[in-house]
């Protein structure tokens, strides 16, 4: 696949007529998965991350379960599909909730968990994981209750041999916010890297933001993260065009591809009332409405550009029913990034 680009270096010139256009994806009427179990009874999200393994899907997805209590899950479910639209629910018998363990999560004890293939790996580090974790609420995860395990909430790493059964690394790379998206891009560099967006927090135009750095992740190691994604006069303008008071952006996803980087924004457009900082001085967007906005990279390390005026990609407006108020972007991807 080649993705072309109006900023393209391939591109000399546009004839008179000539424009770029984003086309707006096609919603079936129905989810594809539905919390039917007391481990996703609340509800299931794409917190999470959807890879195509030779003929098999698996999807990494945030449950909230039945008994959900208002804080942020750390329940993950790996779940498999054949076609990517019909899903099952395997029981892998590790997580004990409602006095069973007859479920399909696994021990990644991840908030907004993501996942790739990591080809450089050794076979039992295959699978590599990022993800918010506050290791106090982490209960149930026999694997976050051992000797020399960080206390500190934040975003950390994990390895696994099948995606299931997964070791968390003892202290978080990252200050956090809760949100993080990582995927492997092929085409960094000569032996590629996973891209990482990870939110933090800050004042901008006035607001007290959600906003995105970058990082890469290669051999092990984790580059110094780089501002990337900060919400502006333009975002507040485009969400009073909807009706709302200002925006920041929620998530961030990758689509790396042998030319540009595509990356889907989750443009959170804030409605009343705001929110106030615990010292009383900066208001902050709580309540609204969550679009998704198309941004593109034309080279590795370069600018993120947007379409002219920042259109929306999809507006929740457009969503069924079942969809409508926040949605949420991830790219199905296989091993090799495509």
């Amino acid at each position: 696949m080649q993705i072309i680009c109006e900023a393209g270096p391939r591109i000399a010139g546009l004839s008179d007529g000539a424009r770029f256009v984003s086309h707006i994806p096609h919603f079936d009427d129905e989810p594809v998965v539905v919390g039917d179990t007391f481990v996703d009874g609340y509800g299931c999200s794409i917190y999470g991350s959807v890879l195509q393994e030779g003929s098999r899907f698996r999807m990494w997805c945030q449950t909230w379960p039945r008994d959900y209590d208002g804080t942020d899950s750390l329940l993950v479910g790996c779940l498999e599909s054949e076609d990517g639209l019909h899903w099952t629910k395997p029981s892998y018998g590790l997580i004990e909730r409602s006095g069973s363990t007859a479920n399909h999560l696994t021990n990644l004890p991840f908030h907004a968990p993501s996942v790739f293939v990591d080809p450089h790996a050794v076979a039992d580090q295959r699978y590599r994981g990022f993800g918010y974790l506050h290791p106090e609420r982490a209960t149930g995860f026999s694997n976050i209750q051992v000797p020399g395990m960080g206390q500190t909430p934040g975003y950390y790493t994990a390895y696994s041999a099948d995606g299931i059964n997964w070791t968390v690394e003892p202290d978080p790379l990252w200050d956090s916010a809760d949100v993080i998206a990582a995927a492997w891009d092929p085409w960094f560099s000569d032996a590629g890297a996973a891209r990482i967006a990870l939110k933090r927090n800050g004042l901008s135009a006035g607001l007290f933001r959600r906003r995105f750095l970058t990082s890469e992740w290669c051999h092990g190691a984790a580059t110094p993260e780089v501002s990337a994604f900060v919400a502006d006069e333009s975002d507040d303008q485009a969400a009073r065009a909807h009706g709302c008071l200002s925006a920041d952006y929620y998530g961030v996803s990758w689509l790396p591809t042998p030319g540009p980087t595509v990356a889907m924004v989750w443009m959170f457009r804030h409605i009343p009332p705001m929110g106030r900082s615990a010292d009383r001085l900066w208001n902050y967007g709580s309540l609204g409405q969550v679009d998704l906005e198309l941004r593109y990279q034309p080279e590795r390390g370069g600018r993120w550009l947007s379409l002219p005026g920042k259109p929306d990609w999809v507006n929740a407006a457009q969503a069924p029913e079942w969809a409508r108020g926040c949605l949420y972007g991830r790219i199905p991807r296989d091993p090799r990034g495509r």
